[in-house]
C-alpha cells in the first residue's frame, strides 16, 4: 500500500481576510501544482481516494493537481493545520483498503512523513513524499512502519 504525502504548493504569506484559512495560492504555486499534476499522471499514480484540508490553498492545489489528474477527493476540516496524530488517526480510522493521498499543511505532514518512516523529513510548498507500507490494512499503520520510496517537487520559480 502506499501513502502519498503532499504539501499545498507556494501560498501568499496574507490572506484579503487577514485570516490564515483564506491565503491563496501565488503564481509559483499554480505552476507547482500544475507540474505536480503532470508528474502524476506521467508515473500512473491512482489513489482510492484524496484527503484534503479544507483550507484555501489546499483546495487550490487540488485544483490544479486535478487539471490533468483524477482521483476521488473528500476535504477534511480537521486536517487544516493539524497535527501528525491527527493525520494518522484519520488513516487508522478510515475504511480504504488501496492507495491514499493527504493533501495538508506544515508541520504535521512533515512530522507525519518523519514517525511514519523514522526519517527526519521537512517538506517544502508543492513536494510529494511517496510511503510505502507493507501492512495488509490502514489501521496497522504506525511509527516506523513505512518506508519513503519517491519524494518530488517541482522546479517551477
Amino acid at each position: 500500500m502506499k501513502l502519498y504525502l503532499i504539501r499545498h504548493a507556494k501560498t501568499d504569506p496574507h490572506s484579503s481576510t487577514g485570516k490564515d484559512f483564506d491565503r491563496k495560492l501565488l503564481p509559483r504555486g499554480k505552476q507547482q501544482g500544475l507540474e505536480l499534476s503532470t508528474f502524476l499522471n506521467e508515473q500512473q499514480i491512482h489513489v482510492e481516494k484524496v484527503l484534503c484540508s479544507s483550507a484555501i490553498r489546499t483546495k487550490e492545489t487540488w485544483r490544479y493537481l486535478s487539471e490533468n489528474w483524477t482521483a476521488p477527493i473528500e476535504f477534511v476540516p480537521e486536517l487544516y493545520l493539524c497535527n501528525h496524530l491527527t493525520m494518522l488517526q484519520l488513516i487508522n480510522n478510515s475504511n480504504y483498503q488501496e492507495d491514499l493521498m493527504i493533501i495538508g499543511h506544515n508541520e504535521g505532514i512533515s512530522e507525519l512523513a518523519t514517525y511514519l518512516s523514522g526519517t527526519t523529513v521537512h517538506m517544502k510548498t508543492g513536494m510529494l513524499v511517496e510511503l510505502t507500507f507493507q501492512g495488509s490494512s490502514w489501521t496497522e499503520l504506525t511509527c516506523e512502519s513505512a518506508t519513503i520510496t519517491r519524494t518530488y517537487r517541482s522546479s517551477a520559480k
